[in-house]
C-alpha cells in the first residue's frame, strides 16, 4: 500500500475517534433537548465542572483517568469510549474501502467518504440513543431522510448505478435515493402491520420506520432490503440475550432496540455487502435446501 493511502486511512481514524467525541454530546444532548449540542462544553454529569481539553482527548484520556472524573472522581461511562472506539474503527474502514484501490493506491473520493462518513456517524448517534431511551430522534431520521435524495445529486457515487436505467443520471440518482426510501420505510411498515395482525399490539415504531426510509435513501433499495434482513437475524439473536439479561416489567415484553440492529444491517451493507448479499441469496438458501434434503 502507497504511503499516502496509509495517510489516509490514519487520518481517517482520529477523525473519527474525534468525531465519535462529539457523537457522544449528541447522544446525551439530542433526545432530553436540554441544551444545545454545540455549547455550553462538555461537563461532568456530577460536579458539572467543564472537561479540560487535556480530559477530552478520545479514549486516551478515558484510560489515563482510569474512567472517573479528575475533579469529583465520579465515574466516567464506558459508553464514551466505546462511541468513540466504534466511530473511529468506522472511518478506518470506510476511509480504506472508498480511498484505497484494491492494488492499494490512494484514490481522492473524498465526495462518497463524507456521504459515508456522515451516515455511519449518525447510525452510531441514533444506535446508542436507541439503546438507552428507546426513541430515534427525529433530527437523524427525518434529516437524513430528506438530505439523502438532494446529497446523491451533489456525489455522483453515491447510486451511481442508477444511470444505467435512464438517459439523465442526475434525475435518476434522485429517483433512486427516493425509491430505497419507499422501499426501506414501507418495507418495515409492512413488517409492523403484520406484526400488529399477529401479537394484537404495537410491533415496531415509527421511528423504526423513519429509520429504515432513511437508510434506504442513502444505500438503495436493494441494499436497504438485506440490511434488514440482516437485522432481522442479528435482532433475533440479540433479542435473546436482551430477554436474558433485562427483567421483565410487568406483564409486557421487553423491548428490542431494533434500531441498533437496524444499523448493524446498514452497516454490513456499507462495508461488507459482497459477503452478507452472497449469504443471503447463495449460502443461506443453500443450506436450507440441504436440511429440507436431510429431513426427507
Amino acid at each position: 500500500m502507497e504511503p499516502v493511502a496509509i495517510l489516509m486511512i490514519v487520518s481517517a481514524a482520529a477523525l473519527g475517534l474525534l468525531v465519535g467525541s462529539f457523537a457522544n454530546v449528541c447522544i446525551y444532548r439530542l433526545p432530553r433537548q436540554c441544551m444545545s449540542i454545540v455549547a455550553p462544553r462538555s461537563m461532568c454529569l456530577e460536579c458539572k465542572s467543564t472537561i479540560r481539553w487535556y480530559d477530552n482527548i478520545p479514549v486516551l484520556s478515558y484510560v489515563l483517568l482510569k474512567g472517573k472524573c479528575r475533579k469529583c472522581a465520579a465515574k466516567i461511562s464506558a459508553r464514551y469510549p466505546l462511541v468513540e472506539a466504534i466511530t473511529g474503527a468506522l472511518f478506518f474502514l470506510i476511509a480504506w474501502k472508498f480511498l484505497v484501490t484494491e492494488d492499494g493506491h490512494f484514490t481522492p473520493k473524498f465526495g462518497i467518504f463524507a456521504v459515508y462518513a456522515i451516515f455511519a456517524s449518525a447510525l452510531v448517534i441514533a444506535s446508542f440513543i436507541d439503546v438507552s431511551l428507546s426513541i430515534l430522534p427525529d433530527e437523524i431520521t427525518m434529516g437524513g431522510l430528506f438530505l439523502a435524495p438532494f446529497v446523491s445529486i451533489l456525489v455522483p457515487e453515491l447510486h451511481h448505478g442508477a444511470a444505467d436505467y435512464v438517459s439523465n443520471p442526475v434525475a435518476a440518482r434522485f429517483a433512486f435515493s427516493v425509491f430505497g426510501i419507499l422501499v426501506g420505510g414501507g418495507s418495515l411498515f409492512l413488517v409492523g402491520a403484520l406484526g400488529r395482525l399477529w401479537f394484537r399490539e404495537e410491533a415496531m415504531g415509527w421511528g423504526d420506520i423513519k429509520f429504515l426510509a432513511m437508510i434506504g435513501g442513502i444505500l438503495g433499495y436493494s441494499s436497504t432490503l438485506v440490511a434488514l434482513f440482516v437485522a432481522v437475524l442479528t435482532g433475533a439473536i440479540g433479542g435473546v440475550f436482551v430477554l436474558i439479561v433485562r427483567k421483565r416489567e410487568g406483564p409486557g415484553r421487553a423491548r428490542i432496540p431494533f434500531g441498533l440492529f437496524l444499523s448493524v444491517g446498514a452497516v454490513s451493507q456499507l462495508l461488507f455487502s459482497e459477503w452478507t448479499t452472497r449469504f443471503f441469496f447463495e449460502t443461506y438458501p443453500s443450506i436450507i435446501r440441504s436440511l429440507g434434503a436431510d429431513a426427507q
